[in-house]
């Protein structure tokens, strides 16, 4: 019969005072009975950490007549982590030797994109750095809560889900249209609800309104805004919370505006020139249109601190001077390779339709890399796994902007290190890596003692509880 006792001397260093050992039995085929098992629990009000640690496995035979070896094996599943030889006698103590091998579960687990052509970001006065950054980085997996109901709540719970674009542009009196959202960890359970108002709070419950969504991938989910948000110009803040049936919902304190602007809003009807080339220099544009003020002000994209300098000629035109540190980026190293995009304001409510100027490489700043983003994984999330599971999980990664040179790691936060997978490079949208399952795995030791006679080998194993 086994029972269960204390482990947590021998491996104290690994796991918690609350973690179990047990006691294995075994009988061979000859009559000879062995037994393994830790029985160092009534110590561990009297010794060190120090010490416990050190402690050995205690182990039994019932007679050792034709015994021609014995030894005492510590597994982390598959691998074997030592082989210690012991006296050949009925009873006798054997060290847990490199027991301390052992790594605890990884808490989370992050995948990410390493791309050798992109420079590093440093700041002045560093050394440049070498070549290559990672990109993108998703989260992939949490380790089970313990002792949970799957039927409850996932086994493997991703982070709260969160939208953290930039604010989003409507007309009023706009029929319900369909927006995209942008964040992180937007699983298909993500549910996505709206707030009035800039002051307005996501916990009241009276002012919040759920909005039909359907979620793209992780980082993106599309949402319908109902028409009779839009009656009226104002600021709308969306927020994403998870959903998981029979657990309780929470999301993030992050959101994401919606502007209604009023109809009488500034228009852009042209910009001069459409397109400019990166010198190293300022440049000017000219925006014609309707709707302009004295005070009226340009902005980059969605940035709403300030922008650039704006010469008011008239309330249809307006010079908008261009500083050189827009056109080249990354400490001018590049020409930008996403197109310049500016809108004018004469309030927050009164805001024009953006418009793009493109911006073209010279030869002393050629364009920019366009860096990876990882937008979906398949398995997601991805499962744990254990020496049961197959050696490699392979993983389906889609997203924008993959080159053949790139290389998929997976992160480990709780040891803080990255493993470099085996990448398999598909296409600018889609590459395939292979996650080694000691990256991502339980433990389970297990203490085996062995004996060795004519008729072969025999057993007992005694296995701890997972060390999670």
């Amino acid at each position: 019969m086994l029972t269960k006792v204390s482990y947590v001397i021998i491996l104290v260093a690994l796991v918690t005072a609350t973690s179990q050992g047990q006691e294995a039995e075994k009988v061979c085929s000859d009559g000879r009975t062995i037994k393994i098992a830790s029985q160092w629990d009534q110590l561990a009000e009297t010794l060190p950490e120090s010490e416990l640690a050190a402690q050995p496995l205690r182990y039994s035979i019932s007679r050792t007549q034709g015994v021609q070896g014995a030894w005492v094996e510590v597994w982390d599943r598959p691998k074997r982590l030592s082989r210690e030889a012991v006296a050949i006698k009925r009873e006798g103590e054997a060290s847990c030797t490199h027991c301390q091998d052992a790594e605890q579960t990884p808490e989370e687990l992050y995948i990410s994109i390493f791309d050798p052509g992109v420079l590093s970001f440093f700041a002045e006065g560093d050394a440049p750095p070498t070549s290559g950054d990672y990109v993108s980085e998703v989260l992939v997996g949490k380790k089970p809560v313990e002792a949970s109901d799957e039927s409850d709540e996932p086994a493997y719970l991703m982070g709260w889900p969160s939208l953290e674009g930039d604010p989003i542009r409507i007309v009023e009196g706009t029929m319900s249209p369909s927006v995209v959202l942008s964040g992180q960890d937007l699983a298909p359970s993500s549910r996505v609800y709206l707030v009035v108002g800039e002051g307005a709070s996501q916990k009241d419950k009276a002012s919040r309104d759920y909005l039909y969504s359907r979620t793209l991938d992780l980082r993106q989910v599309q949402v319908t805004i109902p028409s009779y948000h839009l009656r009226k110009p104002g600021v709308l803040t969306v927020y994403a919370k998870d959903s998981w049936q029979g657990r309780e919902t929470q999301g993030s304190e992050t959101g994401q505006e919606i502007i209604v602007v009023s109809k009488d809003s500034p228009v852009i009807n042209s910009v001069e020139p459409p397109v400019l080339r990166c010198r190293g220099l300022e440049a000017t544009v000219v925006l014609r249109g309707s709707g302009f003020a004295e005070h009226s002000e340009v902005k980059f994209g969605d940035n709403i601190s300030l922008g650039p300098d704006v010469t008011f000629v008239s309330p249809t035109e307006l010079h908008v001077r261009i500083p050189a540190d827009e056109l080249a980026v990354d400490a001018f190293r590049y020409s930008r390779a996403t197109p310049l995009t500016l809108s004018v304001t004469n309030d927050p409510l009164h805001v024009s339709a953006p418009v793009t100027v493109r911006v073209l490489p010279s030869a002393k700043f050629r364009l920019q890399p366009l860096p990876a983003m990882i937008r979906a994984i398949s398995p997601y999330p991805v499962p744990m796994m254990d020496f049961e599971s197959p050696r490699f999980l392979t993983l389906e990664i889609n997203g924008d902007n993959f080159r053949p040179n790139d290389v998929v790691f997976s992160d480990d936060r709780l040891h803080s290190g990255r493993n470099r997978l085996k990448t398999q490079y598909l296409s600018s949208h889609h590459l395939r890596a292979r996650l080694p399952r000691e990256s991502w795995r339980k433990h389970r030791l297990s203490f085996r003692f062995v004996v060795q006679t004519s008729a072969g080998i025999c057993a007992a194993e005694a296995f701890a509880e997972s060390l999670e």
